[in-house]
């Protein structure tokens, strides 16, 4: 873990300029979905795999120059019309990210969030921190918690792959 997450600060802190000194936290999902078969999530990992290539050409295309990231759908057992006996699984297929982004104002934010809405999956979460302490505490957290799960697999792109 340590080793990924020094890897991420030094190809962002390579970038030169100070809008990409810290990796960023990101995170987007296909809407959610609910279904009588827990076996169905993994039609929607396939679903938002298949999508990924124009994901990372969109993010690519707004600054985001590669990253570390992982898939996956959390499933949960929900009520089936509003309480009864029987249950339905809802399904949440995601991708969470270590990216090397730029900081971004508000204004360009808010339109960033929405990219990749018309390819189907839903707004961006987009954290940057100020300061290096917290960078690298909140990014070793979430690589910890997300990147190094078991039977999960990460993959890098972009910058993150190629080095340039």
């Amino acid at each position: 873990m340590r080793r990924r997450v020094d890897r991420c600060f030094t190809v962002s802190t390579a970038q030169g300029s100070s809008t990409y000194r810290y990796p960023k936290l990101l995170t987007f999902a296909l809407p959610s979905t609910v279904s009588d078969n827990y076996s169905d999530r993994f039609v929607q990992l396939k679903l938002l795999n298949s999508r990924l290539p124009r994901a990372r050409a969109l993010l690519l295309e707004r600054g985001i120059r590669g990253g570390v990231y992982v898939l996956e759908c959390t499933s949960r057992l929900v009520p089936l019309d509003g309480g009864g006996a029987l249950l339905e699984w809802k399904h949440h297929a995601h991708v969470h990210m270590v990216a090397i982004g730029p900081y971004m104002k508000r204004d360009r934010f808010l339109a960033f969030s929405e990219c990749l809405q018309p390819i189907g999956l839903g707004r961006i979460n987009y954290k940057a921190m100020s300061t290096e302490h917290a960078a690298r505490r909140r990014v070793s957290n979430y690589i910890s918690k997300y990147l190094v799960k078991e039977g999960l697999t990460s993959r890098t792109w972009g910058i993150m792959r190629n080095g340039k």
